[in-house]
């Protein structure tokens, strides 16, 4: 299925659009999806499992293997998958996403506060869990975007979308990020191979 693509502004006004209505993690995903698909090969499908949740590593053999990209108590929102990854048929994702709501404060439409994406405290805790599934992962609140490896050091983001309380205005930026999540799945289907 062609998936229409995102714009930039479209994609600001969701984020803006969820936190002024919604303000739960949970709501982010579908945006993120969206983008995601659009820059996803014809190989590769995009999978929401933040609500495989429930399952125990006791033995029973069970229809959704959930130990193909999470254990029994760490779990990412979407993967990345082979198209062949079917729910009862699973395989290991080529990339885990990790999704945190954003700490961002709007007032009539501008910025008032933005507190960038941290990778530290138990959030940390929770993506070095989730290396053990998963050599790539990335970890972002909608905003700040990072693109991790397994066994690298989590210096600082890559991307981020807000500078000095304002959306970066060019398109640039959106083509990075569009560019930087297709090189990131380029690079983990090749380790699979």
């Amino acid at each position: 299925m062609k998936v229409q693509p995102i714009s930039y502004d479209e994609y600001k006004y969701e984020v803006m659009r969820i936190y002024r209505d919604l303000r739960r993690e949970g709501y982010y995903y579908n945006l993120l999806i969206l983008l995601l698909e659009e820059c996803i090969e014809h190989d590769m499908k995009v999978v929401p499992v933040y609500l495989n949740t429930g399952y125990k590593d006791d033995g029973v053999k069970r229809l959704h293997d959930r130990s193909k990209y999470a254990d029994s108590h760490s779990l990412q929102d979407i993967i990345i998958v082979p198209e062949q990854y079917e729910y009862e048929k699973t395989t290991e994702p080529y990339v885990s996403i990790e999704v945190k709501k954003p700490d961002i404060l709007f007032e009539n439409g501008k910025i008032v506060k933005y507190n960038s994406l941290k990778a530290e405290g138990k959030k940390l805790e929770q993506l070095q869990e989730e290396f053990r599934h998963c050599q790539y992962i990335i970890f972002t609140d909608c905003i700040t975007w990072y693109f991790l490896r397994s066994n690298e050091e989590i210096n600082k983001f890559d991307i981020c979308l807000i500078d000095d309380k304002q959306w970066k205005q060019d398109g640039i930026i959106w083509e990075k990020l569009k560019d930087k999540i297709k090189m990131t799945l380029n690079e983990s289907k090749q380790i699979k191979v």
